[in-house]
């Protein structure tokens, strides 16, 4: 939750008016449990439902970073109350694109032009069609960490999210 693209993504939300919450997954910064690929989407679940919880009357939207993004793509559809996704430095490479295939909201999907483990080049292979309301952009020469380009990463979520809750 301390890392820089996440800090980055919700300082871009809150600027755009939405309440954030951040957490580290199990076995992370000494967070109980162990850090194993599966049993995340159930921390993400929790922290969901609590944020439903301190905030009723608000559609949330689920934001991540790399395999928080996975994880996120994931949580959506079965949640059912998410209104929108944005997904930085989605690991397509690695995991393809099916959950982002069945996504079923609107969301962003942040890429690196230079990620190994999810650039444009990939998603497109593992995804030639992206669904409705899923608008994938890339910020061209950024790694998987965008290194030099936060700024960039900030800029984008903050202007979707702008865009989003003007509509």
């Amino acid at each position: 939750m301390r890392n820089t693209i996440v800090v980055r993504m919700a300082r871009a939300l809150r600027s755009a008016g939405l309440v954030t919450l951040r957490f580290n997954f199990r076995g992370v910064e000494g967070s109980e449990g162990l850090h194993e690929g599966s049993e995340e989407i159930e921390d993400a679940a929790r922290a969901l439902a609590e944020l439903e919880r301190l905030h009723s009357r608000l559609s949330p939207w689920v934001a991540g970073y790399s395999f928080g993004a996975r994880i996120a793509a994931e949580l959506t559809p079965r949640a059912g109350s998410v209104e929108r996704a944005i997904l930085v430095a989605y690991p397509s490479a690695l995991y393809g694109a099916d959950p982002l295939a069945g996504l079923g909201v609107p969301g962003l999907v942040l890429l690196g032009g230079e990620d190994p483990f999810g650039a444009a080049r990939h998603l497109e292979r593992a995804l030639p069609s992206p669904p409705a309301g899923l608008e994938v952009l890339e910020i061209p020469g950024a790694d998987h960490f965008f290194r030099g380009r936060t700024p960039l990463v900030e800029e984008a979520v903050a202007r979707y999210a702008r865009s989003a809750l003007e509509r």
